[in-house]
């Protein structure tokens, strides 16, 4: 079926850049380490950060654009090539 195509296309993307993100925190402890500061100041103890605080986060918003910057979901799309292309 097709929708089975558009969502797993959907999540894939999703996972992958999630992926890419954790393993680029791998890579680099430094950012790792920073990133859990901003957690543990934004959390406040409690297990789990409500969607409200993560607007509080501008180191994960910056983490997270880097890693899309590094690994886009999709290829760069390049038009077709030619003199006889037109767009309708």
């Amino acid at each position: 079926m097709w929708w089975r195509d558009i969502t797993g296309a959907g999540t894939d993307t999703t996972f992958t850049g999630l992926e890419w993100a954790i393993s680029e925190l791998l890579r680099n402890p430094r950012a790792m380490k920073e990133l859990q500061q901003e957690a543990h100041k934004i959390g406040q103890g409690r297990s789990m950060i409500p969607e409200d605080d993560i607007s509080n986060m501008p180191y994960l918003k910056a983490v997270l654009k880097e890693s899309l910057r590094l690994h886009p979901p999709t290829p760069l799309l390049v038009g077709p090539v030619g003199s006889n292309w037109m767009m309708k």
